[in-house]
């Protein structure tokens, strides 16, 4: 089955911000410390991932919210749509 063009641009709006898995990731990377004692990850990159995060975290869901509603209007039955009032 064919993916429409609002459900393809949901799925992609909705894999942008992935705070969890990038947090994760950084925190495991910043603990451990190679034999000179440095961290693998230092504080500059910890705040890069930290301003990466929130630059894509708080704008993520914008075109979420502007494409998700399309599927609706997709999925449904053009008899069930005039039913709910939709035009």
């Amino acid at each position: 089955m064919a993916k429409t063009p609002a459900a393809r641009m949901t799925m992609w709006s909705l894999t942008l911000p992935q705070v969890a898995a990038t947090l994760a990731a950084t925190l495991v990377a910043f603990d451990p410390r190679n034999p000179a004692g440095q961290h693998l990850v230092d504080g500059r990159l910890l705040n890069v991932v930290l301003v990466l995060m929130v630059t894509t975290s708080i704008p993520g869901p914008i075109p979420t919210e502007h494409f998700a509603p399309h599927l609706l209007k997709d999925a449904a039955p053009p008899d069930r749509m005039k039913a709910a009032g939709t035009p």
